[in-house]
């Protein structure tokens, strides 16, 4: 972990850093917010050869967050990796990234105050993203708890009970599902034991202890 007074001044400083010195391996960002990559080009002053963003391009939101980063291109996760990598909750789950040099870095960003939730919530989501780097090590930039400033304990336990019930609804389907069509389907969700494909409520209640911690 990496505590930090500004998240975004220490990101902006690993990609100056990354761009300056070339340094032997790409920078994979998983943040929360798309205007705080917007902020962290804008700082850097990185240029779009520089950059692979991969973000919402849904309806609405493909405009919006174009214009957050300033018109950089929107990639895919599967595109060729650049120096420096972002990512929001789009590519947390259910996708592949394969950078044989690439570092993982989980960014919390306690001024996101729009989201409920950091992304350290969803550690387990992002962890092996990267399918095939050499680097196994993740390195978590934070300010203040890893589960964000601004959340109350009764929100936090709100917002996993409500994944908790996702989870649930999922595995009815996946139960009620042809059975020679269950070998593809990959599992990718907080709360489910994917070798017993299972509830586990014992996750939930590691979350619980380690958020009064």
């Amino acid at each position: 972990m990496w505590k930090a007074t500004s998240p975004l001044a220490t990101v902006t400083a690993l990609c100056r850093n990354a761009i300056a010195q070339q340094i032997g391996f790409n920078l994979h960002f998983f943040v929360n917010s798309v205007t705080f990559i917007g902020k962290v080009i804008c700082h850097a002053k990185l240029t779009p050869d520089q950059v692979k963003i991969v973000c919402s391009q849904s309806g609405e939101s493909y405009d919006r967050n174009k214009e957050k980063i300033d018109g950089f291109p929107i990639n895919t996760p599967s595109g060729e990796p650049c120096k420096i990598n972002f990512y929001t909750s789009t590519a947390f789950e259910g996708c592949d990234i394969f950078d044989k040099t690439g570092r993982t870095y989980i960014v919390s960003d306690g001024t996101a105050t729009h989201s409920m939730l950091d992304v350290a919530t969803t550690i387990r989501q992002i962890a092996g993203r990267i399918r095939d780097t050499r680097y196994k090590e993740i390195t978590h930039i934070f300010s203040e708890s890893r589960y964000g400033r601004d959340v109350s304990y009764a929100q936090f336990k709100a917002s996993t009970e409500k994944e908790i019930d996702k989870a649930e609804r999922w595995l009815k389907w996946y139960v009620s599902g042809d059975e020679d069509l269950k070998p593809l389907i990959h599992a990718d969700m907080n709360y489910i034991n994917k070798k017993t494909m299972t509830l586990d409520r014992n996750r939930l209640k590691l979350d619980m202890l380690n958020f009064r911690n």
